[in-house]
């Protein structure tokens, strides 16, 4: 005995159609009250393109932007890349980009002498 489909035609075009205007797998599975599943395999049997997994990591997430000549200001003041981080609330390797795009050259880190060689 085979199972009825969980959503029509028309629902299954709709789920495509949500899906490329950028809702997630699961916004949509939760709208339409069917499994990541369901929806994922709509998606795969109408052939359209998934987005990387987790979605767009930036989106909402504002970095540093407009604050690069305080963060520049922060570590010239003595301040460590990992201070930096943590007082603002974001990812080393978004400190060092906001370095970079200040131009700021970066300390050596402590222990290991300022170029040169041992010899």
């Amino acid at each position: 005995m085979t199972r009825p489909p969980a959503l029509t035609e028309a629902q299954r075009r709709e789920v495509a159609r949500r899906y490329r205007a950028g809702e997630s797998i699961r916004q949509i599975a939760d709208t339409f009250g069917v499994g990541y599943g369901t929806v994922h395999e709509v998606l795969v049997l109408r052939d359209v393109p998934r987005r990387a997994r987790g979605g767009n990591q930036r989106a909402g997430r504002p970095g540093l932007a407009g604050q690069h000549d305080a963060v520049a200001a922060d570590y010239r003041a003595g301040m460590s890349i990992e201070q930096i981080a943590a007082a603002r609330h974001v990812a080393l390797n978004t400190v060092r980009r906001s370095l970079i795009i200040s131009g700021v050259p970066r300390r050596p880190p402590p222990g290991r002498p300022q170029g040169g060689s041992d010899g």
